[in-house]
């Protein structure tokens, strides 16, 4: 279906998306972790984002969730940490032509650290984490329309038939700074760095 859907994509690079509306947006990459979090873990894998937004001329406002993979480091090497992230992102958009537009945003967030399944007991140190930051970034994203039927088929996404959707790839890069916490342990300040590729669906946007 990914498939289907980076080819309708490629298509949708010759439809103008430049107006109003509701949409999705599911992006994937890698990042990297500075500071007192550097110390303490590994970054470099894999990193993802969902999020929900809406668009009103060049101002957007996301509800975002991030998942990202952290390792630890030194006496914590052998254990896998997931570190979840969710926050509220204003977003300005500014079109570079009928089907290509570059966009900064910044947003609020909160950040949880616990050990995984595997590896990670419940005494870990460096489990149950939690803190709030500040995120901003930018990026670029190209698309325009394609037929909403390709929902139900995929070879539908190349007809131009019936009612249309936005769709549009991304380029995002994102700069999260945090403070975490815990109750009985040391306070960790650091930066989350990711890159990511991805796409977005939805109504005009």
């Amino acid at each position: 279906m990914r498939l289907w859907l980076c080819g309708a994509l490629l298509v949708a690079l010759a439809s103008s998306a430049q107006a109003n509306g509701t949409y999705f947006t599911e992006t994937v990459g890698t990042f990297d972790l500075r500071s007192e979090m550097g110390d303490v873990w590994n970054g470099g894998s894999i990193a993802a984002r969902l999020a929900l937004g809406h668009k009103v001329d060049d101002w957007a406002v996301e509800l975002g969730l991030g998942v990202y993979d952290f390792r630890g480091r030194g006496r914590f090497g052998d254990r896998d940490y997931d570190a979840l992230s969710w926050g509220l992102d204003v977003r300005r958009i500014f079109p570079i032509n009928d089907w290509a537009q570059a966009y900064l945003r910044g947003g609020i967030r909160q950040l949880a650290v616990n050990g995984s399944s595997v590896g990670s007991p419940e005494s870990d140190a460096l489990t149950d984490y939690g803190g709030r930051g500040v995120a901003w970034g930018g990026g670029l994203q190209a698309g325009g329309k394609i037929p909403v039927a390709g929902l139900l088929w995929a070879p539908l996404f190349f007809c131009n038939c019936g009612p249309k959707m936005t769709a549009v790839v991304t380029l995002d890069w994102t700069n999260q700074l945090v403070k975490l916490s815990r109750e009985g342990g040391p306070a960790l300040d650091g930066r989350i760095n990711s890159l990511m590729l991805g796409f977005a669906l939805g109504s005009d946007f």
